[in-house]
């Protein structure tokens, strides 16, 4: 099961997208925050699962 959200950044037009993936057990299998810039490409991936 995936689970999303969007948040807006600092800059006018820019926004995070924050997806997590769990599996049938309810355990978090993946956790990515994708950055977009105002134009609507992707500026950054960070995996959030990571130290």
């Amino acid at each position: 099961m995936q689970f999303s959200t969007k948040v807006p950044g600092r800059v006018p037009g820019s926004y995070a997208a924050y997806t997590k993936i769990v599996d049938s057990s309810g355990t978090t299998i993946g956790y990515t925050k994708t950055t977009y810039g105002p134009d609507g490409k992707v500026i950054h991936v960070k995996d959030k699962m990571s130290p």
